[in-house]
């Protein structure tokens, strides 16, 4: 029997349809999309439904820009983008690999923070919880957050941007780079390290795993998690 037959569909990577080109019309989109919300947003005052309506309409805009390019102009087929199911054990092992490496990427946010010689204030906080504690943004924060911002960006990072990457250049350039673009593009310059760790960890639960759906809850644990550090903290009246 020949290696060949020895071959499962787990193991062959899914070869995308793009071109650079098309990711560079994928984030042309995106942000033109996310400016004209800001544009239309400008002069209202966002109260925190509209707040979180609006952090679900952004990552909503990422995803139909990925879905325009990729799948309306290339073609491109959901296992293509890494939405192939994955076993059992991968499903739980990537809860284990947000709780196990979470403290690797607090502890580097600390560290950022005390080689600033500033006091420690986490930057999400402006954007989380901009008016500080409530139930309703807790809530709808930790859903906007856990749930749907991961599978917009693992889709946008790991599925078009990583895969893209991966079938051009290799593995490692493909982490490493993806990882980067992926920390750059959240622009909270105070993030940057911590969210490239999480970048190569997402990307590798990815590669290890062959599909997104692992890498998601992994990010979703990592966003979850974190949120409902910074609402316990906000809600015992301690400064995060």
């Amino acid at each position: 029997m020949s290696n060949d037959s020895l071959t499962t569909e787990a193991d062959v990577w899914p070869r995308l349809p793009l071109r650079g080109w098309d990711l560079v019309l994928i984030v042309l989109l995106a942000f033109a999309a996310v400016l004209l919300l800001d544009a239309v947003l400008a002069d209202v005052t966002l109260s925190t439904p509209l707040l979180v309506a609006t952090l679900v309409l952004q990552s909503l805009l990422m995803l139909g820009a990925v879905c325009a390019v990729a799948v309306g102009l290339r073609g491109a087929t959901a296992k293509q983008l890494g939405l192939r199911p994955s076993s059992r054990r991968w499903y739980i092992r990537a809860v284990e690999v947000a709780l196990l490496t979470l403290p690797l990427v607090w502890l580097i946010n600390a560290a950022v923070q005390w080689l600033s010689n500033e006091p420690f204030r986490n930057p999400q906080i402006d954007v989380i919880a901009p008016a500080g504690f409530s139930w309703f943004t807790a809530i709808g924060m930790t859903v906007v957050t856990g749930i749907v911002a991961p599978i917009a960006e693992e889709i946008a990072f790991r599925g078009v941007l990583y895969g893209w990457l991966r079938q051009r250049f290799g593995v490692t350039i493909g982490v490493i780079a993806s990882a980067l673009l992926f920390s750059l593009a959240h622009g909270i310059p105070a993030l940057i390290p911590a969210l490239a760790v999480q970048g190569v960890i997402l990307a590798l639960v990815y590669e290890k795993s062959r599909s997104l759906w692992p890498a998601m809850i992994t990010h979703g644990t990592y966003n979850t998690a974190t949120v409902i550090l910074l609402y316990a903290a906000l809600g015992s009246g301690m400064s995060a």
